[in-house]
């Protein structure tokens, strides 16, 4: 009889255990090269001439300056960039690109006073469509990419890791403000283009007449995949 008992309770635990199993690991379906070179070109009012700067569009050269802390300073401007890429992935039913845009960040330790600026690496992620990233595939004059879906990778998330940014991807939901990528093809062939951001913002403080990123027809296409 206490053998009958311990049997009837050893059964269940048995079959709960072998039920327990862990979820595959998630990866992207393809992922693009990285475009980790541009300049960024900015009209400066003052002086009256072009400004470039590698990787950041500003109103000074002084980043060209290697004694100063580059990346510092870079933090300070949202118009940086370390790398861009892009990754598709599979969310339900939809086929969605992710832009990664890996870049300088920062924050000041005390707020209120405005001290102790400290810097950081953020990644924003943006979702676009199939129909939207398609633009980026055969671009003439000027396009503009439009999404509602932004995940921001602070410091510590790691981005190489493929399963928890697609986790981060499945969960997140569409915002109420959209967000704009514009890139624009130059008479010369050469590509032009601003960092995704809020559509308020880069309609009005942004514009290919003053500021902008330039690269090559060939160095762009390393973030365009089938």
């Amino acid at each position: 009889m206490k053998k009958l008992i311990f049997l009837s309770f050893l059964v269940p635990f048995l079959a709960f255990s072998q039920e327990r199993a862990n979820e595959s690991k998630k990866s992207f379906l393809t992922i693009s090269e990285k475009l980790e070179n541009a300049i960024g070109w900015c009209f400066s009012k003052s002086t009256g001439e072009w400004i470039e700067n590698d990787n950041v569009i500003y109103s000074s050269n002084e980043f060209r300056n290697t004694s100063l802390e580059v990346s510092s300073m870079k933090s300070k401007v949202s118009q940086n960039f370390i790398y861009v890429q892009t990754k598709k992935v599979l969310k339900g039913n939809e086929i969605l690109y992710a832009i990664f845009i890996k870049k300088y960040d920062g924050y000041f330790k005390y707020k209120e006073i405005k001290q102790d600026w400290q810097t950081t690496i953020q990644t924003r992620i943006y979702l676009f469509s199939e129909k939207e990233y398609k633009k980026l595939k055969n671009i003439k004059g000027e396009i503009i990419l439009n999404t509602k879906h932004e995940i921001v990778l602070i410091s510590g998330d790691d981005e190489t890791d493929d399963n928890f940014v697609i986790r981060k991807i499945e969960t997140t939901n569409p915002s109420f403000v959209n967000c704009v990528f514009k890139v624009k093809k130059a008479d010369d062939g050469s590509i032009r283009f601003l960092l995704p951001g809020n559509e308020t913002t880069m309609m009005y403080n942004y514009d290919f007449e003053k500021q902008y990123f330039e690269t090559s027809l060939d160095n762009f296409k390393k973030i365009i995949i089938e």
